[in-house]
């Protein structure tokens, strides 16, 4: 073929505003389709922590409102994280923890007096601690004598719908505190 041959095929294809348009479209399909996904993955993890936030907030709230707990008030409160996590899974991929401390007169660290967990069946631990021993308070929080609090934790193990190397699975975790109202909550449920 000759050059004044293929100057004029170039040319014709350059002027051929559906050609352009095919191209255009080509080298910007692949960012369109990364952005889309991206953009639905991003949205998906923030309404996924709020609803979380909003959980450990109501779990420690409906706790730290009662006078005296037992067992089966417990368990339905922790009952109610599946509703508020709608439609998220919280029953398989993930665990609610919730403890009362409290910082006995004399006592330099808080102890957990007593701890329940539920919700969900993944495997985590209490990072306040275990029942009877000093209790790790969140965010730097310190108590003064005969202070008591209830903590909320709730752990999430996350999938993400698509990864393509950009997101990875991950655990979030959520931490929330209240003081009680009505009574100490330092008796162990039962």
């Amino acid at each position: 073929m000759s050059l004044t041959k293929l100057r004029h095929k170039l040319s014709s294809f350059i002027r051929n505003n559906e050609a352009v348009a095919a191209v255009e479209t080509a080298l910007a399909m692949p960012m369109l389709i990364v952005l889309s996904f991206g953009g639905y993955e991003v949205a998906t993890q923030a309404v996924l922590s709020s609803k979380l936030e909003r959980a450990t907030y109501t779990l420690a709230d409906v706790t730290a409102q009662n006078e005296s707990l037992t067992n089966s008030q417990i368990n339905d409160i922790f009952d109610s994280i599946n509703e508020i996590i709608n439609p998220y899974d919280f029953s398989t991929l993930g665990v609610a923890y919730i403890s009362s401390a409290y910082l006995a007169e004399g006592d330099i660290y808080p102890e957990v007096l007593w701890q329940r967990n539920g919700g969900g069946t993944a495997s985590h631990v209490s990072l306040v601690g275990t029942e009877g021993l000093t209790a790790t308070l969140p965010n730097g929080l310190t108590l003064n004598e005969r202070d008591n609090v209830i903590i909320a934790e709730l752990y999430y193990d996350y999938t993400p719908v698509f990864t393509f190397g950009l997101f990875e699975a991950k655990t979030i975790y959520k931490v929330t505190v209240f003081k009680p109202r009505l009574g100490d909550l330092t008796t162990s449920p039962t």
